[in-house]
């Protein structure tokens, strides 16, 4: 009953947010427009406002005249002067922290994090919470888990002061409704103080166990999910010492026999990416849990909360109320609008956010689905610009996800990555021998045409024989980048895999 009056709570707190966005659809130019002013109106005296004469702006034309489109290399001086203590640099706002996220190249990326910034992503959450109890309402009836990520290694600090970490889930909330959330998490949030990956994984399955009353599980990447379910059957022997003596036998049965929805009776909904390789995990969720919903989670990242999935649509509706949006059309190179939107073109997102990004391209693929309700409906389709690239060939995402195709979906794992002079293909449950992944490369022209040079050596094969889903995100995790941030590719451009993956080569 006490979750149920708390759920509810926030629906009260969240109304208000929803019925705006829901009136939002209908002005959609004067919402965004308002919301592109109001941030360089409040930055327009700090240092990159003035370079760009943010004060002598008063629409999103002038802006486009006045401002360049921009990517993370472009913001390095200023991030360096931040991290160095400077205020004022790209915003008036003071930096809360530096968050990491992955770069192209597999290094680091510093992202500041603002008061404003923290603000916009929670006008997106409190619509997508309002939206989602609106359509499975047993949902308010019990405990939440949303995905927590452990600390593993002490906050560093800039030489400025300035703490470099991650934000939680949790902590994009007000100040009311974490207090709210906290007593509805499954998982006690002090878990991510934990600073081995293996007491984070029995802490966290601990907890999950014991909780009789699971309606929600909020993860990032659904092979997260896979792990945790992977550890409780690898440790059910030594978890059963913490459950609770009166359930302790029938759990212990339910996980030997895989009925997770007879340990998690009332577990409505799980939300978790589904785009990209990600969707390849849906139907092993779902095979564990049949009677549950899986949901997938709008486009996000660590810079911007682009959109949110919204009733029982396909897709996922722009976040009208979050940032200020542009769209750069693939076919035609010109500039679109929240609100001038083409039906099946395919854009890549930009964004300028309260958090000193201004006209950042994010590399983010969408198409429009539809519009409906006056809403944009958008699917994600994938990045843009990533390429590996020795000696020229510039093997795309796209073109591995395209001629390997069947071999992803018949494997349990895929990921190719260069190596020296060569490419390795990493991969899990699938007979592919040297020769076989060669050819494939070799459609790529400009690949064939190095190997018949003698540029690049024949390709490689690497058989996993771990789990290398938790190897990934735990190599991930101790560089810095929070669990919530990891997204598994097909096309990796770092090169020392063959040491984090248990495995060996063909």
């Amino acid at each position: 009953m006490i979750n149920l009056l708390l759920n509810n709570i926030l629906m009260l707190l969240y109304k208000k947010d929803y019925y705006k966005y829901l009136s939002a659809g209908s002005n959609i130019y004067n919402v965004q427009q308002g919301i592109l002013l109001n941030i360089l109106n409040k930055n327009k005296l700090c240092k990159y406002g003035i370079e760009h004469n943010f004060a002598n702006i008063s629409s999103r034309e002038e802006y486009s005249l006045s401002v360049p489109l921009s990517e993370y290399d472009d913001y390095l001086p200023y991030i360096e002067e931040m991290k160095n203590g400077s205020k004022n640099i790209l915003t008036s706002d003071d930096i809360l922290l530096f968050e990491l996220t992955s770069g192209t190249s597999g290094g680091k990326k510093f992202i500041p994090y603002t008061k404003g910034l923290k603000d916009e992503f929670l006008k997106g959450i409190k619509v997508w919470i309002y939206s989602l109890y609106n359509k499975y309402p047993k949902v308010k009836k019990g405990k939440s888990y949303w995905s927590i990520t452990p600390l593993i290694d002490n906050i560093e600090y800039t030489k400025g002061g300035i703490p470099v970490g991650f934000e939680e889930d949790s902590s994009y909330f007000g100040i009311i409704e974490k207090h709210i959330i906290d007593k509805l998490f499954a998982v006690k949030n002090s878990i991510k103080k934990e600073k081995s990956i293996d007491n984070f994984y029995l802490k966290t399955t601990v907890d999950l166990l014991n909780c009789k009353n699971l309606t929600l599980i909020s993860v990032w990447s659904p092979t997260f999910l896979l792990e945790l379910i992977g550890y409780i059957e690898q440790n059910s022997d030594r978890l059963m010492q913490f459950i609770n003596k009166k359930r302790r036998t029938k759990i212990y049965n339910y996980i030997k026999n895989k009925e997770y929805n007879n340990i998690w009776p009332n577990l409505e909904v799980i939300s978790c990416w589904l785009d990209g390789i990600s969707s390849r995990y849906k139907n092993n969720i779902q095979n564990l849990f049949p009677d549950t919903y899986i949901e997938a989670k709008g486009v996000l990242s660590t810079e911007a909360f682009i959109s949110l999935p919204f009733g029982d649509i396909e897709g996922s509706r722009i976040s009208y109320l979050s940032h200020f949006y542009e769209f750069l059309n693939i076919d035609d190179n010109k500039i679109y609008y929240a609100d001038n939107l083409l039906e099946n073109n395919k854009y890549e997102v930009i964004v300028t956010t309260s958090g000193g990004l201004y006209r950042y391209r994010t590399n983010d693929i969408i198409e429009v689905v539809c519009k409906k309700q006056n809403q944009v409906v958008i699917r994600f389709v994938g990045r843009k610009g990533i390429f590996s690239d020795i000696t020229g060939e510039k093997l795309s995402i796209d073109f591995v996800e395209n001629i390997f195709k069947d071999i992803i979906h018949q494997s349990s794992f895929f990921m190719a990555a260069p190596l020296n002079d060569r490419y390795v293909i990493y991969i899990k449950d699938y007979a592919l021998n040297k020769i076989d992944a060669d050819r494939l490369l070799r459609q790529n022209f400009h690949f064939d045409y190095a190997r018949k040079l003698g540029q690049l050596k024949e390709t490689e094969v690497y058989i996993l024989t771990g789990n290398p889903e938790k190897e990934y995100n735990e190599y991930h995790v101790k560089k810095g980048i929070r669990l919530g941030d990891i997204k598994l590719k097909v096309l990796s451009l770092e090169e020392n895999w063959y040491n984090i993956f248990t495995g060996y080569f063909l």
